[in-house]
């Protein structure tokens, strides 16, 4: 879900909401959008990799972009909120 970024390019998803019995209640689309340390979208091109392991040992800054989310019944619509865990972070 992630490979966009090894590229330094927008990767949007749409993401299925799942409710505490498992069962999926709506969708939330989302973009990570490369970003440079200070939030400026605008990457110089010559930045952008031509091979994935040319970003190894360098930090990758970007912003987890919310647009929409569609489906969700009215009883989950009341104190919303979003969390996200990268691979293997504590």
């Amino acid at each position: 879900m992630l490979e966009g970024l090894a590229y330094l390019i927008d990767n949007p998803r749409e993401i299925p909401i799942v409710a505490p019995n498992s069962s999926i209640v709506g969708k939330i689309f989302i973009n990570l959008v490369p970003c440079d340390e200070d939030g400026n979208e605008d990457l110089d091109e010559d930045l952008l990799p031509e091979d994935p392991k040319d970003l190894l040992n360098q930090s990758i800054h970007f912003k987890v972009k919310i647009s929409r989310i569609e489906s969700l019944p009215e009883d989950f619509c009341r104190s919303i909120f979003c969390e996200y865990k990268f691979y293997m972070d504590e």
